[in-house]
């Protein structure tokens, strides 16, 4: 998590405001690619099945349709955010570093679950 020192006490901090992109949402994007990188290749190899009832859908039309459907579910929302993120830093910020938290969550319990 980030440290509270790194989010900025006023919504006219320039250091915050000021970044083209927040390195929270540099962070989720990077962790929801690394995802689905990681199982693009196992579905692949067949060492792995999409748990997401909405994806599974799209890796059955192709590996290509998976990829793209996974990349608009976390590319829309992380664009979105980060054009709100000019009217409420402080609000985003907080939003993006709790779905860095619940993502990691989910998918650590998610990986435990299918592989229990």
């Amino acid at each position: 998590m980030i440290s509270p020192r790194s989010v900025p006490t006023r919504s006219t901090d320039a250091s915050f405001t000021g970044r083209f992109v927040a390195h929270e949402s540099l962070i989720l994007g990077a962790i929801c690619l690394a995802d689905m990188v990681s199982t693009a290749w196992l579905l692949q190899r067949g060492a792995a099945v999409e748990a997401n009832a909405i994806l599974r859908f799209y890796v059955e039309l192709g590996i290509g349709w998976f990829i793209a459907a996974k990349t608009l579910l976390f590319v829309g929302p992380i664009t979105v955010l980060e054009l709100l993120r000019r009217r409420r830093p402080i609000f985003i910020a907080r939003l993006l570093q709790t779905a860095i938290a619940g993502y990691v969550l989910v998918y650590v319990v998610m990986v435990a679950r299918v592989n229990a």
